[in-house]
């Protein structure tokens, strides 16, 4: 069978996920065994990306299929010296406690360090995206400000002015100070709603 093989012994090697029916023969006694073998591994939204994303603030529980055995869940060295996040070793949650990659291995058939265990590992990115917009959060009447997000992923979406009397801003982040005021900017960044306080200060030149 291209799914399990059974040699004279009775050892049973399996070859790849699927079912396969194997029969064994004992004094003139015919036995029929189903086998199922099955292939532990993290299933992703997007095939193309093999990680999991998370802000801090948040968790994630990085998506698992191992049939009906409960795997064990643990992060690496290098997450763990550097206090990155924390795993439930039995549901796989990870809590992010600061920006970093780190990554998640399952164990299923066995302890960590047993030979029948079969281990699989996954990535989880950590971001903590914040608005940037340089030194200073303030802009002049008339004047152009770029805000930006730091710490996040390459797309920002829904950028919005608290009050576009005072200050409005584009699909770009670029933020133009309309009258003296306070106001705050807001986009949305890997899911996470963020916001920065900006204050439009006079323009002499436009009192003149």
């Amino acid at each position: 069978s291209k799914i399990a093989a059974m040699t004279a012994k009775g050892l049973i090697t399996a070859k790849k996920a699927g079912v396969s029916h194997i029969t064994l023969s004992k004094s003139g006694v015919e036995y029929k065994i189903t086998v199922n073998v099955f292939n532990p591994q993290f299933t992703y939204a997007n095939p193309k990306a093999k990680y999991f994303t998370v802000n801090t603030g948040s968790t994630v529980t990085p998506t698992y299929d191992a049939y009906k055995l409960k795997p064990k869940f643990t992060l690496d060295n290098n997450a763990i010296k550097k206090g990155l996040a924390t795993i439930n070793p039995e549901t796989g949650e990870v809590t992010p406690l600061k920006k970093g990659t780190v990554k998640v291995t399952a164990t299923v058939g066995g302890d960590q360090n047993t030979k029948y265990a079969r281990k699989v590992t996954t990535t989880v990115r950590i971001y903590d995206p914040v608005i940037y917009t340089g030194k200073k959060a303030e802009v002049m009447e008339g004047k152009m400000l770029k805000a930006s997000v730091k710490n996040g992923v390459k797309t920002t979406n829904d950028w919005k002015s608290s009050n576009e009397a005072i200050a409005t801003v584009d699909d770009r982040g670029r933020i133009k100070g309309v009258a003296a005021g306070t106001v705050t900017i807001s986009c949305v960044n890997n899911g996470k709603a963020i916001s920065k306080e900006i204050r439009v200060i006079t323009n002499p030149r436009l009192k003149k």
